[in-house]
């Protein structure tokens, strides 16, 4: 279970692990400090144990200024200091206005005499300024100035008790003077880290691009792997080395491919020839057309192995009107004797495409023969060319459902089992027309059944 304040990118989580590491050293660095600053007080002078209570009661002088109606500062004992006092019998505390060095009302008698600058007095001060009280020469006397909301003060204590919650008051008191400063510096600490990593892992989202960019046209192509930060090296290795792995494989079935419907070519014939000689019966013409149909089937397995053997056959100059028109003529003969119709509409030749010879005339007579399954007795297959490249073959049978008409176009689906054919010629048509940079596509035939049509890359040079 991923946590959901730890962010998915890896610029996000090395950004949050480096401020966490962060807080975790200023932490131990400002413990480091309480702990030293234990040592000094317990062996080193001025700061006794006796000066960590002091600076609390201190702070809680502090917060116990108040200023009256009349505009007079004084201290008015805020509950804290009210129990320090209670629990601390010994504990005597002022406050002194630095303009006149006068104690202010509320401060122990016994400190309550006026600021003096002296620096022999047994009085132990921070700075220069010093009380004198000849009263509390037997006792330890600090001294802090102090910033208060109205003003700067000079506050002395005695008296005061050391307890171990006012090391962490000490620290704590440092909070207000360091939050200031760390907060700018770490924003400006986090803002160049990410940009930092954002600018180091450009280059593995180029490498993630080229990986997209990656399918079995050109799964040839491997990631660069000098292109990248040192640890992810291994795994663009190890991509590339899958790369290399499935392109052997892919290469073998295109070989067994093509060397299977090469072997098959010549006994298709022999079968074909053997059939011109059978008697001009239902038999005969039904084998013809299932012949026509393998036959077609293994040209378009040729024409793709030829392709993906050599892409540049794909961007030949072909008549595609000429072409689509001598294949209509081919199967003419065979669609009249199974009691249909051909009807070819468009240009006879002038429109040039960028393509294969082999392959149009493959994915056109494949789908010459899906068309002569579909179309009804008596009925006419449709077959039009435009002079914007597009093929269209017309059927009137029983159409494909919109749900299906991707599916048509996957190896070896088919609707049922009832359902004739092998399910492969479709899926080869689509990848051949892929091969040639155009598509194939299926529509309804307006009154029922049909189109799908073809779309070629043109040869504007032409």
């Amino acid at each position: 279970m991923r946590l959901k304040f730890i962010p998915q990118s890896l610029a996000g989580r090395l950004t949050l692990v480096s401020v966490m590491g962060s807080l975790v050293g200023l932490t131990l660095l400002a413990a480091g400090a309480s702990v030293i600053q234990l040592f000094e007080a317990a062996s080193s002078e001025p700061y006794t144990w006796s000066y960590l209570g002091a600076f609390s009661a201190q702070q809680l002088v502090v917060k116990s200024l108040v200023r009256t109606q009349e505009g007079i500062v004084e201290i008015e004992p805020v509950p804290d200091l009210a129990r320090l006092a209670a629990n601390m019998p010994n504990l005597r505390y002022a406050a002194f206005d630095l303009s006149t060095g006068e104690a202010l009302s509320g401060s122990s008698p016994e400190l309550a005499l006026p600021l003096k600058f002296s620096s022999n007095s047994r009085f132990l001060s921070v700075g220069i300024l010093s009380v004198a009280s000849e009263a509390e020469n037997s006792r330890e006397i600090h001294s802090f100035t102090a910033l208060t909301p109205y003003g700067r003060y000079v506050v002395a204590v005695s008296g005061s008790v050391f307890r171990w919650r006012d090391v962490f008051s000490d620290v704590y008191s440092d909070v207000p003077r360091i939050v200031p400063q760390v907060i700018p510096i770490t924003l400006t600490v986090i803002g160049f880290l990410w940009l930092e990593l954002r600018r180091s892992i450009a280059p593995l989202r180029r490498v993630a691009q080229q990986a997209r960019e990656i399918d079995l046209q050109s799964i040839n192509q491997r990631l660069p792997e000098n292109q990248v930060p040192t640890e992810i090296e291994p795994f663009v290795a190890a991509v590339n080395n899958a790369l290399t792995s499935l392109n052997a494989g892919i290469e073998r079935e295109r070989r067994f491919s093509a060397n299977a419907a090469h072997e098959l070519r010549t006994p298709i014939a022999i079968l074909i020839a053997l059939a011109e000689t059978m008697p001009n019966d239902a038999v005969s013409k039904e084998l013809k057309r299932h012949l026509s149909q393998l036959q077609s089937i293994v040209e378009q397995l040729l024409a793709s192995a030829r392709l993906a053997r050599s892409p540049s056959q794909g961007a030949e100059d072909v008549d595609l009107a000429a072409t689509v028109f001598a294949k209509v003529s081919d199967y003419t003969p065979l669609i009249m004797e199974s009691g249909r119709d051909i009807v070819f509409e468009g240009p006879t030749s002038g429109v040039m495409v960028k393509g294969n010879l082999r392959a149009i005339e493959s994915v056109v007579g494949n789908l010459l023969d899906n068309a002569l399954r579909a179309e009804p007795l008596g009925g006419s297959v449709l077959v039009s060319i435009d002079p914007g490249a597009t093929v269209s073959i017309v059927d009137h049978g029983a159409g494909v459902p919109v749900e299906d008409r991707e599916k048509i176009f996957e190896p070896f689906w088919r609707k049922d089992e009832n359902t004739a054919g092998t399910g492969l010629g479709l899926s080869i048509a689509k990848e051949l027309m892929e091969k040639l940079g155009g598509r194939v596509w299926v529509e309804d035939t307006p009154g029922g059944g049909a189109t799908f049509k073809l779309q070629f890359p043109r040869n504007l040079s032409a």
